[in-house]
């Protein structure tokens, strides 16, 4: 993501359509663990989480920007915890992991908007802008999604 705008808007196109068919053909298992209602519940409960805390990032006054450190952070700290829970195998510490990550992505959806709301004044090529945004809502859409998922989704 952090090369895309930098991309022809072609080329940005074709991969982040690329990584969106690979991303659902991965995600594909999850209607083998996961129960077809609970799976569209989590879907729309998600969508309302997006769509609520991205109307927060394009409307507040509050420069998000300061977040961003901290957000980052939060991910490297996020990350090592995940490879140390492949190790201690406990189901309160792996709940902890994904509240964690659910915190840090929601942050995410806010900066992410007002980012592309900035960076809308600013930027001379439209398309690029649109690419890069849709490609950073979407990650954070997967992970949110994830993470619900993983607390409220009923297994088969």
């Amino acid at each position: 993501s952090a090369r895309i705008h930098k991309m022809n808007p072609i080329t940005a196109s074709i991969l982040y359509i690329l990584y969106s068919a690979l991303t659902g053909l991965t995600f594909a298992t999850i209607f083998i663990v996961y129960k077809l209602t609970s799976i569209m519940f989590v879907f729309g409960i998600s969508a309302i989480v997006v769509l609520v805390f991205g109307l927060i990032g394009y409307i507040t006054k509050i420069d998000l920007s300061k977040l961003t450190t901290f957000l980052f952070m939060s991910l490297i700290a996020l990350i090592i915890l995940s490879v140390i829970s492949v190790f201690v195998n406990s189901s309160t510490f792996n709940f902890g992991l994904t509240l964690l990550s659910l915190v840090i992505f929601i942050g995410y959806i806010a900066y992410d908007v007002q980012m592309i709301k900035r960076r809308m004044y600013y930027i001379e090529n439209e398309n690029s802008l649109a690419i890069y945004g849709a490609f950073q809502i979407y990650i954070d859409f997967i992970n949110i999604f994830i993470d619900l998922l993983r607390i409220f989704g009923k297994e088969k």
